[in-house]
């Protein structure tokens, strides 16, 4: 009988280092999805969906070429987090569909790992075979945020940190645990736990 194809999931705070640790994953071999690209990319070409956040947002949700005008929406939802779940309602059942489409397609690999930020802090962590939790002291994750993205306010980036699960919380719902701190070799984590997912079964 042919072993089902495990999800695993990569989440973590904001400046964590998600995206990094995805990318090695893929130069292994293994497949990737970004919901948080996949989101800009349902909320720039999907018709219902923007038009839905058009008239929950108003019109500058988007500029004038069509492209969504995150400054704007991340001004309103990390000021008020029914905002903030209103924005996430409409866009993740779009990603899902999305992701069980682009599932469908990689069901012969021996696991594919989904990236989110929003993955613990939703139900969905639950229907995942294994939760990979990315750690790194705050300090680090704000002096990387400030480099990547100046535009950003020291406010901005707080409000957002404090807007996301707990790094304490976190863990006790992750299966592992990568440190990205800048001291710890990263690498040889990652590459452990390829050879165990590849090698046993992970399940929760």
């Amino acid at each position: 009988m042919k072993k089902r194809t495990k999800v695993v999931g990569i989440t973590g705070g904001i400046g964590a280092g998600k995206s990094l640790v995805g990318k090695i994953f893929q130069t292994l071999g293994v497949p990737l999805y970004s919901a948080d690209t996949a989101a800009k990319q349902v909320m720039r070409n999907n018709t219902d969906l923007k038009e839905a956040i058009k008239k929950q947002f108003g019109k500058d949700a988007y500029h004038n070429s069509g492209e969504v005008n995150a400054k704007y929406i991340a001004e309103i939802v990390f000021q008020d987090k029914t905002k903030l779940d209103l924005i996430n309602a409409l866009v993740h059942p779009v990603v899902a569909k999305d992701f069980s489409q682009w599932t469908q397609k990689n069901m012969h690999h021996k696991y594919i790992i989904k990236e989110s930020a929003l993955l613990l802090q939703t139900e969905e962590y639950k229907f995942l075979d294994c939760i990979l939790y990315i750690s790194a002291p705050k300090q680090v994750r704000i002096e990387r945020i400030q480099k990547r993205d100046p535009q950003r306010t020291m406010e901005e980036i707080t409000s957002i940190i404090n807007s996301q699960i707990t790094e304490q919380k976190a863990i006790t719902k992750a299966t592992h645990l990568i440190l990205n701190d800048d001291k710890t070799m990263l690498l040889p984590q990652i590459i452990a736990i390829h050879n165990q997912f590849t090698a046993s079964i992970c399940s929760i």
